[in-house]
């Protein structure tokens, strides 16, 4: 891929990035939770009636697979907690790196950027909503991403 597709797709994907962010934050925010109780009643019902235990009765054997999946179902909690913030600083890196590139373009020029990328606008509306000819917007929205290219370019992770 080019580093005119490259930035052309990063650009694209800002408003994408920018939902996963919210999504992964509420995700660590609002972790699933199974409370020990719930466990154990589920384990037992798992058991059925044809046992001849008597209701609400919990074998030792029940007990201790039920700690042993706590702690399984603890480390997986922390292993996708993990992942979910691994993910979550990849994606607010690329943010922050996007947005600093664009902010450091000509105001006229960012904005063009932000109309057309983050917010999906067209080149007309973007020029209408800037005051300036389309073919002026045109010219700004073609020299931002040869800046933007060049900035891209300095990093050679492209990440």
């Amino acid at each position: 891929m080019n580093m005119r597709e490259y930035v052309l797709r990063e650009l694209e994907n800002y408003p994408r990035i920018l939902r996963q962010i919210a999504v992964l934050r509420y995700e660590m925010e609002h972790p699933a939770k199974v409370s020990e109780e719930e466990m154990l009643d589920a384990m037992a019902f798992v058991r059925g009636e044809h046992t001849g235990s008597a209701p609400g009765h919990i074998s030792d054997k029940t007990f201790y697979i039920a700690m042993n999946y706590r702690q399984k179902t603890e480390d997986a909690k922390k292993g996708i907690s993990d992942e979910i913030a691994a993910k979550l600083m990849e994606l607010e890196r690329k943010k922050r790196r996007i947005d600093y590139y664009v902010g450091t373009l000509e105001p006229r020029r960012a904005q063009i950027i932000r109309l057309c990328f983050f917010e999906g606008k067209t080149l007309e509306k973007a020029a209408e909503e800037l005051g300036v000819s389309v073919k002026t917007a045109q010219l700004d929205r073609k020299k931002a991403l040869e800046e933007l290219m060049e900035l891209f370019a300095l990093t050679s992770d492209r990440g």
